[in-house]
């Protein structure tokens, strides 16, 4: 059986970004082999009240922890809450292929992927 493109994703908020070494840290112990990591945010956080995200700082922690290309930071055009780690995703083209599996997961940390769809 031919393994599917692996993508797991999240989104955060800008008063959340400065702790985002425990997340990454822990999909970056995953024994299941990923494909993309990608944290998606908007431009400004409609939650927040139009505060911008310091996409630079989260570009250089997803290389310190993904040294290998894995982990990507999209931004996406607006804030669709919840939806917008979903938006993230679906904006990369290499994503659109048979068999992708989409694993969304909460930037709390603590997470811990099985098998990862394989």
């Amino acid at each position: 059986m031919q393994k599917g493109r692996v993508v797991v994703g999240f989104s955060t908020i800008p008063s959340r970004a400065k702790d985002i070494d425990g997340t990454l840290a822990s999909l970056a112990k995953q024994t299941a082999e990923v494909d993309c990591v990608c944290v998606s945010v908007p431009r400004k956080s409609a939650r927040e009240g139009g505060k911008e995200y310091p996409i630079e700082f989260l570009g250089e922690r997803m290389k310190a922890h993904f040294p290998k290309g894995v982990g990507k930071v999209v931004v996406v055009d607006e804030d669709y809450g919840p939806l917008t780690k979903l938006a993230g995703m679906l904006k990369n083209p290499a994503n659109d292929v048979p068999g992708c599996v989409l694993i969304t997961v909460d930037d709390a940390g603590g997470i811990h992927l099985t098998d990862a769809g394989r």
